[in-house]
C-alpha cells in the first residue's frame, strides 16, 4: 500500500508549485508503516475545539508539513502532540481533547458527511454542496474548472 500511496504523492508533486513541499524520496526511506488518516483527523478536530477553523487549518498545514516535507510518522500520537505545540495550542488540553469520545464522535460525523458526498479520495472539493472535484490540480486548472462549470 505504501508504494501506491507514494505514487499518489509523486503525482501530486507534479502539480505542486512548491517543489520542496512533497519529499517522496524521504517518505520512501522511512521504515514505519504508512500513516493512516484517523490520528490526523482527531488532531485537526482537537485543534478546532481550541481555536476554531483557523486553528484547525494551521494545525492541518503543520501536520502536512510534518508528513510530506519532514516525513515524520503522523500516525504516532507523540508526533501529533508535538505538532499541536508547534501550532501554539495548549498541549495538555489538546491531548485531552484528542483522546476524548466527543472528538471521536465529531470525526465520525465528518466521515459520514463525506460518505454522503461520495468523497473517496484526497484532495476532494465540494462546490455549492452539490458538485465534487477530485484530484490534484494546479491552481489555474482548478480556478478555470470552477468558473466554467459552477459559477
Amino acid at each position: 500500500m505504501k508504494k501506491v500511496i507514494l505514487n499518489h504523492w509523486r503525482e501530486a508533486r507534479r502539480n505542486d508549485e512548491d517543489d520542496d513541499r512533497i519529499n517522496v524520496e524521504l517518505m520512501e526511506s522511512r521504515d514505519f508503516n504508512y500513516p493512516y488518516s484517523m490520528p490526523g483527523l482527531l488532531g485537526c478536530k482537537a485543534a478546532e475545539i481550541q481555536g476554531g477553523q483557523i486553528a484547525h487549518s494551521n494545525y492541518f498545514d503543520l501536520v502536512q508539513k510534518a508528513h510530506l516535507t519532514e516525513a515524520r510518522n503522523i500516525a504516532d500520537k507523540e508526533v501529533l502532540y508535538d505538532v499541536a505545540a508547534e501550532a501554539g495550542l495548549d498541549r495538555e488540553k489538546f491531548i485531552k481533547d484528542f483522546n476524548s469520545e466527543a472528538v471521536k464522535k465529531m470525526v465520525e460525523d465528518d466521515i459520514n458527511l463525506a460518505k454522503q458526498y461520495m468523497v473517496n479520495s484526497v484532495p476532494t472539493m465540494i462546490v455549492n454542496k452539490e458538485y465534487k472535484i477530485s484530484g490534484s490540480l494546479k491552481y489555474d486548472q482548478l480556478k478555470e474548472l470552477i468558473i466554467k462549470n459552477y459559477m
